[in-house]
């Protein structure tokens, strides 16, 4: 099965003040042809595809056309959302992208209900097994009481504990 992984998009990033969607549309239109080219069976988008949460129309329009192009290849094409990524924008375009061969995972979900997904490859004889971890804040993982009762170690060894258990459940 061939995998390609590309991650840290962040669309929508300027550089002192000068936009650079030309070269987001270049970039991204290259990692299309190459999953053309080599025929991969998915594609996963390891979050921060936007640079801020609340990205502006162009760069909404270059990620979702970008992902559509991907899986025009016939990649399967699977995203998780980043810390820059928002969430619920996600979530709320996630149904017209799973039209395009597009999976996105912007909140955790548990394996049984699309936290682990089966992805075939081109010749149907392999299958994938991913399993779909999309950033997850320490005020997520641990409840906001602790965070405001306990120390910072204290939090981040709770944070840890409790994402070791996470990917767990997952794997």
């Amino acid at each position: 099965m061939k995998i390609l992984h590309t991650s840290d998009w962040h669309v929508g990033k300027a550089l002192r003040g000068r936009s650079r969607a030309d070269e987001h549309r270049a970039v991204l239109a290259e990692v299309a042809a190459v999953a053309e080219t080599e025929q991969v069976d998915a594609a996963l988008v390891a979050g921060d595809l936007f640079d801020t949460a609340a990205p502006s129309a162009e760069s909404e329009q270059i990620v979702y056309e970008a992902l559509l192009a991907l899986a025009r290849t016939g990649a399967h094409v699977v995203v998780v959302s980043g810390n820059h990524d928002n969430e619920r924008r996600l979530q709320a375009v996630a149904p017209l992208l799973e039209l395009g061969r597009v999976t996105v995972a912007a909140s955790f979900r548990r394996p049984e209900d699309g936290g682990v997904i089966e992805i075939p490859a081109r010749d149907r004889v392999e299958v994938a097994r991913v399993a779909l971890l999309p950033f997850l804040s320490q005020r997520w993982v641990v409840r906001a009481d602790q965070l405001m009762t306990t120390a910072a170690d204290q939090q981040a060894q709770a944070y840890g504990e409790r994402m070791r258990l996470l990917i767990q459940a997952l794997t």
